[in-house]
């Protein structure tokens, strides 16, 4: 991956707003520091340039440093016992959230786009011209440390836009569709 023609990533903004002695040390003139300093196509284009997601080098670039969605649920119950910084480590890429190598991931990888075919197969009657486009990673332009990763965007002429997220649970791999939802009544509700 060539990093120099990459959007930069909010580590190297940081370290830009750290440089300039004429900040403050808030949140909000970082997150002024950094519309200043970002094209305006900054998202747009990091959005399109990572829709293959963990297939792309510039996907775990940009996640290095935000919060991701992944591991928003362990930031949201931190409970400040953390003796090696894992939870940092994440945050900053030092240590990878997504191991494509375990079977989980893989499973997951490999029947993703079966699961938004079943999908879009059982719900378009439901809907006005129901879409699915892949997304690339989403940063928020008001909390820009926030990022996601949706599975698709929806958009339908009844309901407006939303987002998919795909679950392929590793634990139900030999099961059908059906009776993995027969076995998990918590996560799964059949209708």
């Amino acid at each position: 991956m060539i990093l120099s023609v990459c959007p930069v990533n909010i580590l190297d903004l940081a370290t830009q707003f750290n440089n300039d002695d004429s900040s403050d040390d808030s949140l909000e003139s970082f997150i002024e520091h950094i519309h200043r300093n970002i094209p305006d196509n900054y998202f747009t284009d990091i959005f399109e340039k990572t829709v293959s997601q963990s297939d792309s080098d510039l996907w775990f670039y940009q996640r290095h440093g935000r919060i991701t969605a992944s591991i928003l649920y362990s930031c949201l119950h931190f409970s400040g016992r953390n003796p090696d910084g894992h939870l940092v480590k994440l945050i900053l890429g030092l240590t990878n959230s997504v191991n494509s190598d375990l079977p989980a991931l893989r499973h997951g990888k490999k029947f993703e786009h079966v699961a938004r075919e079943s999908y879009l197969h059982d719900k378009k009657n439901l809907h006005d011209n129901l879409e699915c486009k892949l997304s690339g990673f989403v940063i928020d332009n008001n909390s820009p440390y926030l990022g996601c990763s949706p599975d698709g965007l929806l958009e339908c002429k009844c309901c407006g836009q939303g987002c998919l997220e795909i679950k392929c649970p590793y634990k139900f791999s030999e099961e059908t569709p059906i009776n993995a939802a027969c076995l998990d009544k918590t996560n799964f509700h059949r209708k």
